[in-house]
């Protein structure tokens, strides 16, 4: 996997942040960074996505979503 134009990782397990993703360079923030850091795109890889669409919902993130499972979906801004 080529991780050059991933800038971090957003983990709601705060025992994470800070720690590195999958032994790359890239690391791992909270939610709440990553509203700050204000993302165009926020990419879901987790089983569990509509409980993640649903924080990133009351976060108030201003940004596009691709979700991968349980089934691919692209969700324009919310």
């Amino acid at each position: 996997i080529n991780f050059d134009n991933v800038k971090y990782v957003v983990d709601s397990d705060l025992k994470k942040t800070n720690l590195k993703f999958l032994n790359s360079k890239i690391k791992i923030i909270s939610p709440n960074n990553a509203v700050k850091l204000k993302p165009d795109l926020i990419i879901i890889t987790s089983y569990y996505s509509m409980n993640i669409i649903k924080s990133i919902k009351k976060m108030k993130f201003n940004a596009d979503i691709l979700k991968i499972f349980p089934q691919f979906q692209c969700i324009k801004k919310i």
